[in-house]
């Protein structure tokens, strides 16, 4: 498989406020450690000398969460989940970028090339052999692993978006661009039960403090042919800027439900896909606009 040419910046917008997250981060520093670097690199195939770091892609909307390159080539990708890997996202940024991925996951060795605690185990190991100046980064790994990972515990957990919700004609292609945001890390999967599907976002800003468990977008039990989403109401009650998109997303819902007055004081409406998809242009024009005003880097230059 031949691999586009893709030009590249460092990526430092980081939503620190998901635990899988902060590991990643210090994972990607980790890679800089002389002793716990080499042993990563050892693990993972990679070169000696490659660089490892977490990399934003001109004109690509999909990111992965660390990138290794030797020199200014892409060689693979790092997907990291606390939990099992998820293949659909693997295969995409596979097709996208022409390189293997490489997986970081929860306690099962089976699911990936390498699990969090096995890190978490080698970072202490290599406390004990390297300088003083050197041990306070291995030891906060250490203690960011542990603390991301009983952190999940209990939670209802982040799971890949269902292969029907990536299908184009999942309600006519209206929340393609949410799916997309999955893939860029800016939204979360976080469903009530297996096989279903709904997507928030957890990173404060652009959402107002006091919303732990995030702002629901779009919310699907069971995969049936109706979805939940939010209202205009519920968006400009707990979004903090960036509102110019509910604008046109209220159009776009005034269209399909008819009823200005339940589209304007519903904090989240069920429609169904014949709703909604003679209407999924303009679904999709507002989500792109909420994309273009929040997220401006994830569009690349």
């Amino acid at each position: 498989m031949q691999k586009p040419q893709l030009r590249w910046v460092p990526f430092g917008s980081e939503n620190l406020s998901q635990p899988e997250v902060r590991a990643n981060v210090a994972l990607g520093h980790a890679f800089s450690s002389p002793i716990l670097g080499q042993w990563l690199r050892s693990r993972l195939r990679l070169p000696e000398c490659s660089l490892v770091l977490s990399a934003r892609f001109l004109g690509v909307r999909e990111r992965p969460d660390l990138s290794v390159f030797n020199e200014d080539s892409l060689l693979s990708v790092i997907e990291c989940e606390l939990g099992a890997r998820n293949p659909a996202q693997g295969e995409k940024f596979k097709r996208r970028f022409g390189v293997d991925v490489l997986w970081v996951v929860g306690a099962n060795p089976n699911e990936g090339d390498l699990t969090w605690q096995e890190i978490r185990h080698q970072a202490l190991e290599a406390m004990v052999r390297t300088g003083p100046e050197s041990r306070g980064s291995l030891l906060m790994l250490a203690a960011t692993i542990e603390a991301a990972l009983s952190e999940t515990k209990g939670r209802r957990q982040e799971a890949p978006v269902p292969l029907e919700a990536r299908s184009p004609a999942w309600f006519g292609g209206a929340f393609a661009l949410l799916i997309d945001l999955v893939d860029t890390k800016r939204l979360v999967n976080i469903p009530f039960d297996p096989g279903s599907i709904s997507l928030r976002i957890l990173a404060s800003p652009p959402l107002k403090p006091g919303l732990s468990d995030g702002l629901s977008l779009l919310h699907s039990q069971g995969m049936t042919g109706f979805v939940k989403i939010i209202g205009p109401k519920r968006v400009r009650d707990y979004f903090r800027g960036g509102t110019n998109w509910v604008t046109l997303y209220e159009q776009a819902l005034t269209s399909i439900v008819i009823d200005p007055i339940k589209v304007a004081t519903s904090e989240f409406l069920k429609l169904s896909s014949l709703q909604v998809i003679p209407y999924a242009i303009e679904l999709r024009q507002a989500y792109e606009l909420l994309a273009k005003e929040i997220w401006p880097d994830d569009l690349g230059s």
